[in-house]
């Protein structure tokens, strides 16, 4: 698959009109060090030539208006206005912590105002979700591709020939590899380390048998001994996962009894005595107790009194 832009396709654009005339290598190093996904040489060669600044060219100037509608065409106008909004986005790419998190976030479909709960539930960040979505269309723009291309740029943002284990275990590359929804939320949250809260497992565990059942049959109709055993084991699983589904208990009937036991605790009614439960017929050993010899206090144990 040949893939001929990048999700920081504006951001690379900036780079590539700005006055200071950055050469590919200048281009490609200040992406790397902002961990965006880069273009190959040739394929900037290309975009640089199709851009065409006006000229003179003042991205600076509020009133020069050839600048004006160049930025504005090319959606790029805020970075070079030192909006400080764009200045927040561009800071999550220096911290790289922050930036996985958004990146996963957004790879699962959630929305800029989704993104910043979460990250401030993960990291303890609070960024607005202006932020978030300034950073969505400067340097994570994912409306770019279909979902088949998202999955190569996130393969190939880990470099060639990489160990399909590390592909797997990678946050990004999991959440680009699902469809978008709950299920990918919770993997992609495990990938980077963290336990997700709030779980609807019955819901969970129903996705995965949707999953399964579609992956047994996508093997069946391979046909091949190969194809077999992956249908084999896939049923397998299926099977485990349908007894998982089918043996949890109702939510609704698990909900009653923990309302039941909140209401025993929360009962201030007041506590029959030992007469009222016996009917009277109870008697109390009140007999003194033994005084210890010397001055070892543990030596001789005082029985307690006693029901009969």
């Amino acid at each position: 698959m040949r893939v001929t832009r990048s999700p920081a396709q504006r951001f690379i654009t900036y780079l590539l009109v700005h006055p200071r005339k950055l050469d590919n290598r200048a281009i490609r190093r200040e992406l790397e060090r902002r961990r965006l996904v880069p273009l190959a040489s040739r394929l900037l060669d290309e975009q640089r030539e199709r851009l065409a600044p006006p000229e003179p060219f003042h991205p600076w100037q509020l009133d020069h208006q050839a600048s004006r509608s160049f930025l504005e065409r090319e959606g790029i106008e805020a970075l070079f206005r030192r909006d400080p909004v764009v200045g927040d986005a561009l800071r999550i790419t220096e911290q790289p912590r922050l930036q996985e998190v958004v990146e996963v976030l957004l790879l699962a479909g959630a929305s800029p105002e989704m993104v910043a709960a979460g990250l401030e539930a993960r990291t303890g960040a609070r960024v607005t979700a202006g932020v978030v979505a300034a950073y969505r269309s400067l340097c994570f723009d994912l409306s770019l591709f279909d979902r088949s291309e998202v999955r190569h740029v996130m393969r190939r943002r880990l470099g060639r020939n990489v160990d399909p284990d590390i592909v797997r275990s990678d946050a990004r590359a999991t959440a680009a590899s699902l469809p978008v929804g709950a299920v990918n939320g919770v993997l992609a949250t495990l990938r980077m380390g963290a336990l997700p809260r709030h779980i609807d497992y019955r819901r969970l565990a129903e996705s995965a048998r949707g999953i399964l059942a579609a992956r047994v049959l996508e093997a069946a109709v391979g046909g091949t001994r190969k194809d077999a055993t992956a249908a084999l084991q896939f049923a397998g699983a299926l099977r485990v996962v349908h007894e998982l589904v089918e043996g949890t208990a109702d939510p609704n009937g698990a909900v009653l009894e923990a309302v039941q036991q909140m209401q025993l605790v929360a009962d201030t009614s007041r506590l029959p005595t030992i007469a009222e439960l016996c009917g009277s017929n109870h008697t109390v050993d009140l007999q003194p107790s033994v005084e210890p010899e010397g001055d070892d206090f543990n030596s001789v144990a005082s029985p307690a009194p006693a029901l009969v």
